[in-house]
């Protein structure tokens, strides 16, 4: 079940979700920082689940840091190996509980994942085990876990996962009272690949790529079209830019100019757009203290980008 909110992953709320099984032993916790995957996932086990191990990965200027944290005891004559891909990451756990020497242990877990749906397991065993009894950490609508938590002592004694659900709306800036409104937003178990904009002395439209669809809004008139391919690790963190009256579009208020920031470039992608035969301008630029990612667009458009706002979570 869902619990109330324990926990900040670098300044984002994080949901817990369990633990599930016996909570007596030694407590164990580990929160991903935003930018920070989780890379391979190795278990040990037996009849029980003895340890669970987790390598990570951080990009920094200085090239990408990796990590592996190890929790449980030393036992376990079997080990399997769960390597994420480029892109994967982690939805939720399911599993049992069950009694071993008096005690409750994680006597099985399934690992689920963006890419592997079905889940990767189940690892461990139910020999020598009584009253067994399963879980499921299902984060409501997809989502990804953030970290896990629990309690060990020779085997994992318990296990529960942080996740993120909450989806904010920042806008939108700018006209409100013309064009179409619009609103993009990908799914809990995707990631954005590209950004799509087309622009000259205003925008004229924005789209966004992930592994299973393309969303574009705004006009077909292509004076240039700048593509913004995402890395594996690289996600949108805030935007910026300005808007204006254009003398070309009436003088109604347009986005004028636009950049598009990520946790590798801070300083932004553009300016896209050059704010030219355009007067009145404001500057826009949100969010300003947030450290999660950007899921989406809505606002309004037809021949250009009237106003723009963020999905973020």
């Amino acid at each position: 079940m869902a619990g109330t909110i324990a926990k900040q992953q670098a300044g984002v709320d994080v949901e817990t979700y369990g633990p599930f099984g016996n909570q007596s032993g030694v407590k164990w916790s580990l929160v991903l920082d935003p930018n920070e995957y989780i890379t391979q996932i190795i278990l040990k086990t037996g009849a029980l689940v003895d340890s669970i191990v987790f390598a990570t990965t951080k990009p920094t200027a200085f090239g990408p840091v990796t990590n592996r944290r190890k929790f449980g005891g030393d036992g376990g004559p079997n080990e399997f190996k769960i390597e994420l891909k480029d892109g994967e990451y982690i939805t939720r756990i399911s599993g049992a509980i069950g009694t071993w020497n008096s005690n409750r242990e994680v006597a099985k877990l399934k690992i689920y994942t963006n890419l592997q749906p079905d889940g990767y397991g189940p690892y461990g065993g139910t020999q020598a085990t009584k009253d067994l009894s399963e879980f499921s950490s299902t984060i409501p609508s997809g989502g990804r876990v953030l970290g896990f938590f629990g309690t060990l002592n020779n085997y994992l004694q318990s296990i529960g996962v942080y996740g993120n659900k909450k989806i904010v709306q920042y806008g939108p800036y700018g006209n409100q009272l013309k064009g179409q409104q619009f609103s993009t937003k990908i799914d809990g178990n995707e990631v954005i690949k590209e950004v799509i904009i087309r622009h000259g002395k205003c925008i004229n439209a924005i789209g966004l790529v992930s592994a299973s669809a393309l969303s574009a809004f705004g006009g077909t008139l292509i004076n240039n079209e700048s593509k913004i391919m995402l890395k594996s690790e690289e996600y949108i963190t805030k935007i910026s830019g300005t808007s204006g009256e254009y003398e070309f579009a009436n003088n109604e208020r347009v986005i004028s100019t636009l950049k598009i920031h990520t946790n590798l470039r801070q300083d932004g992608y553009g300016p896209f757009g050059t704010g030219e035969d355009t007067k009145n301008c404001n500057v826009f630029s949100f969010p300003d203290e947030f450290n999660g990612r950007i899921v989406g667009f809505f606002g309004h458009a037809d021949d250009y980008l009237y106003s723009l706002g963020i999905y973020a979570q």
